[in-house]
């Protein structure tokens, strides 16, 4: 049985696919062993084993507060990558400096172009590290298209591995497709998403599903075509709209205290509404560490972590597999990954951290 690794350019992949369709969604559970199963036919129909899948991607840090949702859902993304799918995933940060994302919310005469680093070469590296190591793989498939893969795909066929490459039509650098592989960079013929999409494509069934918010009218379990994660409770679309409304109340409620109780504060949060960097690093905290409190105030939706840092916002949908947000008590011990670090310059709401992933902590820990 020939052991495979699958190497995907996140960067790339996000970049091409709606050269596949507009409204095209990729299963991500399906694509590695999908290509994997053509690989079986191009080796007449020998079983393959897919040892390793890797994701190599990027997200922003230092942008604008008006973003970070955005931020946040691909942030999601690579959780739902690991969590579901056991990918191995590798995400560096792209600095936007202050900016929004996206060049058309920016100033017409700012030509800030964000430069993401990292990402080809790690993947390089990597492909190139497990060839090295003695039957880690014998054959390796890079989702991808960029010429900067030359160098590696031919370092790793003279380890004596196998490689293979899977690309989308008009996103493939000539140097990797050309028929004759006058560079020597593949084994096999290209693998072309575009022959595949009845195979990748991201298709929701109708299914029954519990919806776990306390405060859930109406029958239930309810018919959903909705991705659920496993592990993590599920809130149906009314219930998470119904979270989202309160947050929006409370928010003004903590302006309203902040501006009455804070003098001088008024022109520091004018600032604020247009739009305050999120940096990575706060209090010697950065996106993606991980974190003990104490719960200190919980709300219908929403609760508060204190910390020796200062205070985090976390929502009921941020609490873990095996943690309800509805038997947190105030007092109880939880651990969580820091999504913003608390800002002590401001008051209220703006000077909160966000928590993720926050989990009971069990007793004798």
């Amino acid at each position: 049985m020939a052991k495979v690794m699958v190497f995907i350019d996140g960067t790339w992949l996000y970049s091409n696919l709606r050269t596949l369709g507009e409204d095209f969604q990729v299963d991500y559970g399906k694509l590695p062993h999908v290509v994997g199963n053509q690989i079986a036919k191009k080796l007449g129909d020998k079983s393959v084993d897919i040892v390793r899948i890797f994701m190599f991607g990027s997200n922003a840090t230092n942008f604008l507060d008006a973003d970070k949702d955005m931020v946040k859902r691909r942030r999601i993304f690579y959780d739902v990558l690991r969590e579901e799918y056991n990918y191995e995933v590798e995400v560096y940060l792209v600095d936007y400096r202050g900016r929004r994302l996206k060049r058309k919310d920016r100033h017409p005469d700012d030509d800030f172009s964000p430069e993401e680093k990292c990402v080809d070469i790690a993947l390089a590296s990597s492909m190139l590290y497990f060839a090295a190591l003695p039957l880690a793989y014998d054959i390796a498939i890079v989702i991808g298209g960029d010429r900067d893969y030359v160098p590696v795909l031919q370092k790793v066929r003279l380890l004596g591995k196998r490689t293979a490459i899977a690309s989308i039509h008009g996103a493939c650098s000539f140097e990797l497709s050309e028929g004759k592989n006058l560079k020597g960079v593949r084994d096999f013929d290209v693998i072309w998403l575009n022959d595949l999409l009845d195979e990748i494509r991201m298709t929701n069934e109708i299914r029954e599903v519990m919806c776990k918010a306390p405060f859930h009218t109406g029958p239930n379990p309810i018919k959903t075509d909705e991705f659920v994660r496993k592990n993590r409770a599920f809130y149906c679309k009314e219930c998470r709209e119904k979270m989202w409304h309160q947050r929006g109340e409370f928010d003004e409620d903590e302006e309203d205290l902040k501006y009455a109780e804070t003098p001088g504060v008024v022109e520091n949060n004018r600032y604020r509404e247009a739009g305050q960097p999120t940096s990575d690093s706060r209090n010697g905290l950065r996106t993606g560490d991980g974190y003990t409190g104490v719960v200190k105030r919980l709300m219908e939706f929403c609760g508060f972590i204190g910390t020796d840092a200062g205070d985090f916002y976390f929502g009921m949908d941020d609490c873990v597999g095996g943690t309800e947000f509805s038997k947190l008590r105030s007092g109880d011990r939880v651990e969580f990954i820091v999504s913003r670090a608390p800002r002590r310059e401001f008051r209220g709401r703006d000077g909160n951290g966000n928590a993720e992933e926050v989990s009971l902590v069990a007793l004798g820990d």
